[in-house]
């Protein structure tokens, strides 16, 4: 049965075999599950973590940008956006987003959808993002209702939830066998991996389980794939 707060839909469930954990007492990471028609969202504006530190695209004011804490992994998703007429959301508004949202790197393969005060778009996790990249979807529509829906069961997303504002998130595919190197961003780093990875510093090769997630404390790493699977490594730093 779905979790219909006041202001927030939560129909996802923590997958089977994982707990929430919390790291150095900064960031709390929970493993969600949904099923088809499952979703996750806000009724109002400010149901948003840290919403009071909110940032918006200079020159719009219903562009804002995003504070949402989920990372998708695994699945089939939508993402809506819907508005009253009264939220003053106006066409150049909807032509702006649809122009920030064309450099999200997995942007080709999203089906768009603009209706009656309504946009949003539907995508598939297939490995899409072949080089270290900002997450997608960094610049939102500020309206009151938004969710994320999974359109197929087994849809997988990570919840990373900082007890401050200011995280940042960048994110890479790796088929399986496949390295990257990544460097170390920010003062405190994060690596989560969706699937068994090597991660190396120097001379040291380390074992991550599967969505296992430990602060980076050296200038660099290597991380391998050793799964069976393509899956999303995710960079979390501030």
């Amino acid at each position: 049965m779905a979790d219909n707060f006041e202001n927030a839909i939560f129909d996802f469930g923590q997958l089977e075999g994982t707990e929430g954990y919390t790291l150095d007492d900064e960031l709390t990471i929970a493993i969600l599950k949904g099923d088809t028609g499952d979703k996750i969202g806000r009724l109002t504006l400010g149901e948003q973590p840290h919403y009071d530190s909110v940032v918006y695209y200079p020159g719009f004011n219903k562009i804002q940008k995003s504070l949402n804490n989920y990372m998708f992994m695994k699945g089939s998703l939508k993402v809506c956006y819907e508005w009253t007429d009264n939220e003053g959301i106006t066409q150049e508004t909807i032509n702006k987003f649809w122009e920030l949202a064309s450099h999200n790197p997995d942007d080709s393969y999203a089906v768009k959808f603009t209706e009656n005060n309504k946009l949003g778009y539907t995508i598939d996790y297939g490995g899409y993002v072949t080089q270290w990249s900002d997450r997608s979807s960094a610049w939102e529509i500020a309206t009151n209702k938004a969710y994320l829906e999974a359109l197929e069961d087994n849809t997988i997303v990570v919840c990373a939830l900082g007890t401050s504002y200011g995280w940042n998130y960048k994110n890479i595919d790796l088929a399986p066998e496949q390295t990257t190197t990544f460097n170390k961003q920010g003062e405190t780093c994060y690596i989560l991996t969706g699937d068994t990875c090597e991660v190396t510093v120097g001379e040291t090769t380390h074992t991550f389980s599967k969505y296992d997630c430990k602060k980076l404390t050296s200038p660099e790493c290597s991380i391998k794939n050793i799964s069976n699977n393509t899956t999303r490594i995710i960079a979390i730093y501030k």
